[in-house]
């Protein structure tokens, strides 16, 4: 027997699709919320087929139902990115995408700059699909999980998109998460891991994985391999401090 929370996503899942979309279905920008991963169980019980954008070993530990569903920002766009419309729901985690991928790219909210991987923009621009934005709203006063609610999300994006209007669509997802730090979100999962994309956290976490790779140097030294194999990585390693350096002096 579903409760009473359970029926109204269900109820949210039976309209989210509509009948003859031509433009496929929906794109969903999720808070890391157990409603939000409820949402997506009732799509399944509707037989609408879904996948997500996110970490899936955090989704293991976290909603493990869910975790067969979740891909990496460029393994998701490779199953795509050839198609005239999106053949199942697209869900989006952004909160917990946090990497030092080259693709990632700053973007201010509110005086705060945070890492944001694109590929709510390339699927947008892509596919035009049916958008919501989800809210989690704080019930926490009550000891219960937050509500999601789905906001209808529209944006006009030209086929040649400025750096501009890239920074903003991607500024209006992330700003509902960033204000989650400040508020009593008890199911927000996904806290300490947007945190890592907060401006000196971020670079605090490209310090640790270079001292990782650092590591990984200095072993393959100890086994007498040629370390010229390594100068690429050691040019990117002295890039990569000056940056952090020059960041958390700021």
């Amino acid at each position: 027997m579903l409760t009473l929370t359970q029926l109204r996503l269900d109820l949210l899942a039976r309209n989210l699709v509509k009948k003859n979309d031509r433009r496929g279905y929906p794109l969903l920008f999720l808070p890391s919320t157990s409603s939000a991963f409820e949402l997506l169980v009732a799509c399944t019980r509707h037989g609408h087929p879904v996948k997500a954008v996110g970490h899936r070993g955090l989704v293991e530990s976290w909603f493990p139902s869910a975790a067969p569903w979740v891909h990496t920002p460029l393994s998701l766009w490779r199953q795509v990115r050839n198609l005239h419309s999106l053949p199942f729901i697209v869900a989006v985690f952004q909160d917990q995408l946090a990497s030092i991928d080259d693709s990632y790219h700053s973007v201010d909210v509110d005086g705060l700059s945070y890492q944001v991987s694109p590929v709510e923009v390339m699927l947008l621009m892509r596919f035009r699909p049916d958008t919501h934005l989800g809210v989690a709203e704080s019930r926490a006063k009550h000891g219960r999980p937050s509500m999601l609610i789905l906001r209808p999300y529209t944006v006009d994006i030209p086929r040649s998109i400025t750096a501009t209007a890239m920074n903003s669509i991607m500024a209006d997802i992330i700003r509902p998460l960033a204000s989650y730090q400040k508020k009593d979100i008890s199911d927000w999962y996904a806290r300490n891991t947007f945190a890592l994309k907060q401006g000196s956290n971020f670079y605090l976490l490209l310090s640790q994985r270079i001292q990782e790779i650092q590591g990984l140097i200095r072993t393959y030294r100890d086994r007498h391999i040629d370390p010229s194999a390594f100068a690429p990585w050691l040019c990117t390693l002295d890039a990569a401090r000056i940056e952090i350096r020059n960041q958390l002096r700021s």
